[in-house]
């Protein structure tokens, strides 16, 4: 498909924020500290190049661009509340992106691929193939995904053969 696009972005820092029992101060720490007020449900929020994505009720994942210390920030400002993991080694991204990326993506991922079932702020914890992956739905015509780094190779090949 000439209409869809595939680049990988930089390596990122990658953050896993797991709470330790109630959600409500871990909550109030991110929107103190960083101005995140998480997806209630499967999706993500962005605030100060931060990208914090909602997992499950008490499960979270952070991202921003390559920084040594968002590891340490996180677990400075969030630590009495959640467990804190670097897991910038653990995923590779890419981005899917163009007209037809939707049409793309439907033969890939087994999750309704449309705006309406999938809109901007969308997060899924899916399968692409036989992989797992996150898939985010990042702007207009435009998706991420994330698999495990050793598996990148894999879903590379699936991506390109969607071009």
């Amino acid at each position: 498909m000439s209409d869809v696009s595939l680049d990988e972005p930089a390596p990122r820092s990658v953050v896993g924020i797991g709470a330790y029992r109630a959600r409500a101060p871990l909550l109030a720490a991110l929107q103190d500290g960083f101005g995140l007020a998480p997806a209630a449900t499967a999706g993500f929020t962005q605030s100060a190049g931060i990208c914090l994505s909602c997992l499950s009720p008490s499960r979270y994942l952070a991202t921003a661009e390559r920084e040594a210390n968002l590891p340490a920030r996180l677990g400075e400002a969030l630590g009495a509340y959640a467990a804190i993991t670097d897991q910038s080694d653990l995923w590779h991204y890419f981005t899917l992106s163009g007209p037809g990326a939707f049409d793309a993506l439907s033969r890939l991922v087994p999750v309704e691929m449309s705006p309406k079932a999938f809109p901007v702020g969308a997060l899924a914890l899916t399968r692409a193939g036989h992989l797992n992956v996150r898939l985010w739905h990042v702007g207009d015509h435009t998706f991420e995904l994330a698999v495990a780094r050793s598996y990148a190779d894999d879903l590379r090949y699936d991506l390109q053969r969607l071009l």
